[in-house]
C-alpha cells in the first residue's frame, strides 16, 4: 500500500498496518521467546505500536524490547553509507529470536549495518520489520525485509518516527512532504 494521490497515510491505516504486522510476527513465532530491538530515534513509534500489539496475541510474558542507537551520516537526502552504532544493545540477545524494528528502509545501509552488528551476537533467528520500505531509493540490494507496513511509498516523508529535520517524528500520520 503506498500513499496514493492523497500523498498522506491516516492514523487509522497504520493502526490497520501495525495490526496486520503483528499477526505475521505471531504467526512466525507464536509464544517463542522473541527480542524487539527498536532502531532510535525512528523506530520507536512503530516500535512501541508493534510491541503492544504483540502483546495481545501472546499467552506468555517473554515478549522483550531493547533499543539500538545509530546514526546515519550524510544530509537531508542523501545518505553517505557511513552508519555509526551510538547505543547498543543491553539485552543478552544469544540464542533468541530478534525482529529488528525501524519506522523507514530507504537506502537499507542503516539496516545492513545493523543486521551485521546483530549477527555477531549470535541470536538464534534475525529478522527486519519496517513501517515504510522505500524501494525505490534502496542501494544495499542484499538487505531482506521479512515484515512490511508499507510498500511502494516515495518521497520525502514525515510523521510516525520519519522526520524533517528533527522535527514531524510524532505525527500520528505520514505524509510526504515533497
Amino acid at each position: 500500500m503506498g500513499l496514493g494521490t492523497n500523498k498522506r497515510i491516516s492514523a487509522e491505516e497504520i493502526h490497520a498496518m501495525v495490526e496486520r504486522v503483528a499477526d505475521e510476527i505471531f504467526t512466525n513465532y507464536g509464544d517463542k521467546e522473541l527480542v524487539l530491538v527498536i532502531l532510535l530515534n525512528g523506530g520507536m513509534f512503530f516500535g512501541v505500536d508493534l510491541a503492544r500489539a504483540l502483546e495481545k496475541r501472546r499467552k506468555t510474558r517473554n515478549l522483550y524490547i531493547d533499543t539500538l542507537g545509530v546514526a546515519s551520516r550524510g544530509n537531508l537526502r542523501r545518505s553517505s553509507g557511513e552508519v555509526s552504532i551510538l547505543k547498543d544493545v543491553s539485552f543478552q540477545i544469544s540464542g533468541r529470536h530478534v525482529v529488528v524494528v525501524d519506522e523507514v528502509a530507504d537506502t537499507r545501509y542503516t539496516l545492513d549495518r545493523v543486521r551485521s552488528h546483530l549477527g555477531l551476537k549470535g541470536p538464534k533467528s534475525l529478522s527486519i520489520a519496517v513501517a515504510v520500505d522505500k524501494t525505490d531509493e534502496c542501494q544495499v540490494p542484499g538487505v531482506r525485509l521479512d515484515y512490511v507496513g508499507f510498500s511502494d511509498v516515495s518521497g520525502y516523508l514525515v510523521g510516525y518516527g520519519m522526520d524533517d529535520r528533527g522535527t514531524g517524528r510524532g505525527l500520528d500520520y505520514i505524509e510526504s512532504i515533497i
